[in-house]
Formats: C-alpha cells, sequence, structure tokens
C-alpha cells in the first residue's frame, strides 16, 4: 500500500539504494514525532502546544495562536497512520476549537485552517461539519479583508503590532483555503488567487527574500520594515511558490521560482542570517523540505498555467504586470519605521489565561488548491476541490514542455537530503529539536516547536505515501 502511494506521489526519484535510505529516515522521523504526539495529547486537557526549550514543560495555549491548525494536522497524520477511533475523536476535538479564528484579524487564518481541512477530508468522507463550517466563514472573511489597492489581504492586527503589512509568511494557504472552502464565490476565489501572486511579486527582489513590506494609510505598498532575524523567509516562499504552480499561477520554468530553489542554500539554515556560524533553525529547514516535495510534485504534474499566450514562460513579475499599481512603489523608501519583526513576539497571540503562559510567535506556512485536471481522482475527491474554468484568452502551459523534470527531481533530492539531515543530526527523542523563534527583545534558540514537528512529519508521511503530495 505504501509502495502504491509513493508511486502515486511521484516516487522518491531515481535510484533505488538512495530512496530506500530516505524511507528509512522518513520512517524514523515519522514514528519519532506521531510518538512525541502520543505523549503530550493526554496532558494538555484541550489546549494547543506550541514551543517549548529542551527540558522544559511545553507553552499551550487556550486558543491555538497561529499553529493550532498544525497541531490538528499532527493529529490527523497520526489518525491516518495509526488508525483509530480515539485518534480520530483527539483530531476532530483539535479541530473544532479552531472555529475561534474564523473571523480574526489575521492572514494567517490560512494556516489555521487549510492544514487540518484538506486532511480531514482525506480522512474522513464527506469531511468535518464544524471544521467544514468555520473554514468557510474564514475564507469569506478573508475575501472581504481584501484590500484591492495593494492586491493582498494585510497581515491583520489579531495578534497585536500593526496590522497594515505585508509579509511572506501571509501567502502560504490563503488562497488554497479561499479557493477550497465551502460557500466561497467567485470574487472570493480571485482574491485569494491575487493575493498569492502578489506576494510572490513583493516577497521576492530577484536576488533575495523581502520578508515585510508596509501598506499606507491608502492601502497601497509604500516600502520595506527592517528586519534581521528571518531564517523562514525562504522556507515561506518555497511553499507559497508550491502553492502557485499547483493552482496554475507561475510557469514551471519562472526563473525567479529558481533562484528562490538555490540549491546551494544550507540543508538546515542559520537561525540569525548575519550569523552563518550560530544556532540553527530547523522548523525552517523542516518547513523547506515539505514545499519541496509538494512543489516537485506539482512540477511533474504539469498544471495548466493560466497566462496569456503572447507572454507565456515569462518570469513571475513580467507575467503579472511591472507596473506598481497607482500610488504605491515596489521599491524600498527611506522612510521603515518601525514596523515589527518578522515572527516578533509582538505579533504574538498574548491572549492569557489567569496564571498561562502567553501564546508563542507568529509566522505562517503552507497548503495548496490545485486545478481537478492535475490531482488524482482521490485526492479531488477527498478536498473537495473543483476544476477552475479558464477564461477564453487564457492558454495552458504546461511543464513537460518546459523541461521541469531535472527541476522538480532537484527540489525532490534536496528534500530528502534536509530530511536526512534532520533526522540525523537534530531528531530528538519524541520531537525535532535545535528550532528558534523570535521575540521582541531577540532570538530564542535551541526550542522544539509544533510548527518543526508538524512539518517534518508532513515531510515524512508525503515520503512514505501516508499522504499523497497533491493533498495539501
Amino acid at each position: 500500500m505504501t509502495g502504491e502511494r509513493s508511486r502515486e506521489n511521484g516516487g522518491d526519484g531515481p535510484g533505488h539504494a538512495n530512496a530506500d535510505m530516505t524511507s528509512v529516515a522518513a520512517r524514523r522521523v515519522l514514528d519519532t514525532l506521531l510518538d512525541g504526539v502520543e505523549g503530550l495529547h493526554p496532558g494538555l486537557d484541550g489546549r494547543y502546544p506550541l514551543f517549548r526549550r529542551s527540558g522544559d514543560a511545553w507553552v499551550t495555549s487556550r486558543r491555538g495562536s497561529w499553529t493550532g491548525g498544525l497541531w490538528a494536522g499532527l493529529l490527523w497524520l497520526r489518525a491516518l497512520e495509526r488508525p483509530g477511533s480515539a485518534h480520530v475523536a483527539a483530531a476532530r476535538g483539535a479541530s473544532e476549537g479552531l472555529a475561534v479564528w474564523a473571523e480574526a484579524d489575521t492572514a494567517t487564518r490560512g494556516l489555521v485552517f487549510w492544514y487540518p481541512l484538506a486532511l480531514s477530508r482525506f480522512a474522513v468522507p464527506g469531511g468535518l461539519d464544524p471544521l467544514e463550517e468555520a473554514a468557510g466563514r474564514a475564507a469569506r472573511s478573508l475575501g472581504g479583508r481584501f484590500a484591492r489597492e495593494a492586491g493582498v489581504v494585510p497581515w491583520g492586527d489579531a495578534f497585536g503590532g500593526p496590522g497594515d503589512l505585508v509579509r511572506v509568511d501571509g501567502a502560504p494557504g490563503v488562497a488554497p483555503l479561499m479557493c477550497a472552502a465551502p460557500g466561497v464565490s467567485e470574487s472570493v476565489v480571485a482574491a485569494g488567487a491575487e493575493h498569492l501572486v502578489r506576494h510572490l511579486r513583493l516577497c521576492w527582489d530577484g536576488s533575495a527574500v523581502v520578508p515585510v513590506r508596509r501598506l499606507g494609510r491608502d492601502r497601497v505598498v509604500r516600502g520595506t520594515a527592517p528586519t534581521r532575524f528571518w531564517s523562514r523567509g525562504r522556507a515561506w516562499l518555497l511553499t507559497a511558490f508550491a502553492d502557485a504552480v499547483r493552482l496554475g499561477l507561475v510557469p514551471p520554468d519562472d526563473p525567479e521560482m529558481g533562484a528562490v530553489l538555490d540549491a546551494g542554500a544550507p540543508l538546515v539554515p542559520p537561525a540569525d542570517t548575519e550569523d552563518a556560524e550560530g544556532p540553527v533553525d530547523t522548523g525552517a529547514a523542516a518547513i523547506e523540505a515539505a514545499a519541496l516535495l509538494r512543489l516537485a510534485h506539482a512540477l511533474e504534474a504539469a498544471p495548466p498555467v493560466h497566462a496569456d499566450a503572447s507572454v507565456q514562460r515569462r518570469s513571475l513579475p513580467d507575467l503579472h504586470g511591472t507596473t506598481p499599481r497607482a500610488g504605491s512603489t515596489d521599491t524600498p523608501t527611506d522612510d521603515t519605521a518601525a514596523a515589527p519583526d518578522p515572527d516578533s513576539a509582538r505579533h504574538n497571540g498574548t491572549e492569557r489565561d489567569a496564571g498561562a503562559p502567553t501564546d508563542g510567535p507568529v509566522f505562517g506556512a503552507a497548503p495548496v488548491w490545485e486545478p481537478g485536471t492535475t490531482s488524482s481522482a482521490r485526492t479531488r475527491r477527498a478536498t473537495g476541490v473543483p476544476a477552475p474554468a479558464p477564461a477564453p484568452h487564457v492558454a495552458a502551459v504546461r511543464g513537460t514542455d518546459t523541461g521541469a523534470g531535472p527541476r522538480a527531481a532537484a527540489a525532490r533530492a534536496r528534500a530528502h537530503a534536509i530530511v536526512g539531515a534532520l533526522e540525523r543530526d537534530h531528531l530528538g527523542t519524541h520531537g525535532l529539536g535545535r528550532g528558534s523563534y523570535e521575540t521582541a527583545d531577540g532570538l530564542v534558540t535551541g526550542i522544539e516547536s509544533v510548527w518543526g514537528n508538524f512539518f517534518l512529519a508532513l515531510a515524512a508521511a508525503m515520503v512514505l505515501g501516508t499522504v499523497p503530495a497533491d493533498l495539501v
């Protein structure tokens, strides 16, 4: 069964020996992480874990913060890998608790709802009614927050700090949710697609990630915000590119995506981008591994790209226009006043229970709406995603015509190398160690986190075939 699923995902790439080694590492990773879930869940009393330092108790949240959907996702992965009514009930309970975020003003609702929505549909025929209802409300609310002048759903102020930002971690999951949640209108679907494309345009300058841009009072992009600690920026951007390729918004041979892939980057990046020899951020590596596996599958599946025939194979900025929106500027300005750093505690959901710790850092992660023409029939049925009807002037560009195969193979090989490195050097008894996050007071390193554990478990599950790579 696992072998059949792996072939559906595109296989483990050339070289049986390397594939076997990757499968062994992935099996140990998934077993270790799910054992950690088994040990952690009974003591939570309905709360959501966020992160912990080695040897310390988990910092938890009553509402889940932006990581609530990732914890629910871990529980669904456990239910899929280790079937049982108790495991399904636990995943249901955590998923239903996310409803409190449906109308919260945050772009991380893509993360909060998309992963548990897709995984629950795969695990439970027909999905989960309370989660479906909440996800639909969240998608429609995101559509209502769409700022047409900027072409994005702003970051939002649900976690404190300024909300009129465009952040690279505000892209993943939003478009998939706005396309596939129940009850969404065509205008919501269109807004989600534009939100994703615009983030790719604004958060990559051709050679480096631009983590944060600011919106003026007129809701147009005004410039960048100062940042330093941003080890996850590239991983989030790759996640967003995977979304965009599968949505048919970016051609498989897009040169900007090729530059982001950059196979020369460290497998496990430094937590501080200005200190290459300092502590590492395993969470960033885990996010990248999952993104690369999804991207490899999307490239091999050769999804149609919605591009006018006269501009096929152009880079992302050209494809979507190089003329800034009226009143906007896509280049940094001298006015870089005090927008908080990404991942900063000033964005944390500091909702407190009496005597309880504050919520953890807020950064985002990934998912995907896939055109029905490129996903497996089982995935289409599981996620309930309709096939889009292209406009009359839209032409399709297929990856099979653009040499996407080598790029897909390179992405998969790098993902396998990351999984192997994390399994060999950073996997603890029950979780992924040596992660990091930022606070208003600086960088915190050496942690285990729900986001690191979830994305590494997801990557391992895709390697092993527990979930298809075209599911999330």
